[in-house]
């Protein structure tokens, strides 16, 4: 996995929409203006072909939420290439939300939700503070341009 510290969150998201021409880009809209917004500090967003989608970690742990849903959709099927990211807002600077971005590996990450996935909140917290924690720690540090090099070579 890599990290990239300090990032403008809204910049990184921008940057599928330059990688990934197909990607709607009212989704990603929707989905910057969703992390502008700071209802959750973490947040795990998914990208294949024409949709991106920006949830709260702990909803995509909730068996049977739309969240779960969709990240677990696209596991096991063969196809276009699948866009993971851990998010964690610190700061924002003149409404620009700054943070944390980890690259994920989507099969490791959706195979982990699906064991995982509890039917109340309750449950399913001290798995997501584990996450959470092991998507901050364990990965190498990075750049933007390292982003950039992932990006043009998983189209």
């Amino acid at each position: 996995m890599l990290q990239i510290v300090k990032a403008d969150l809204t910049g990184i998201l921008a940057l599928f929409a330059d990688y990934r021409p197909q990607l709607d880009p009212d989704s990603l809209a929707l989905d910057i203006r969703k992390l502008e917004r700071w209802e959750d500090r973490d947040h795990l967003f998914l990208v294949r072909r024409e949709k991106s989608y920006l949830f709260p970690v702990e909803d995509i742990y909730l068996a049977g939420s739309y969240a779960n849903l969709c990240w677990t959709a696209y596991l096991g099927f063969p196809g276009p290439h699948v866009d993971a990211l851990y998010l964690h807002t610190s700061r924002a600077v003149h409404g620009h939300p700054f943070g944390l971005v980890t690259v994920l590996d989507y099969a490791a990450s959706a195979q982990d939700v699906e064991q995982f996935a509890a039917h109340t909140r309750r449950k399913a917290a001290p798995h997501v503070r584990w996450v959470v924690r092991h998507y901050r720690t364990h990965v190498s540090i990075g750049s933007t341009l390292d982003l950039i090099k992932i990006l043009r070579e998983s189209r």
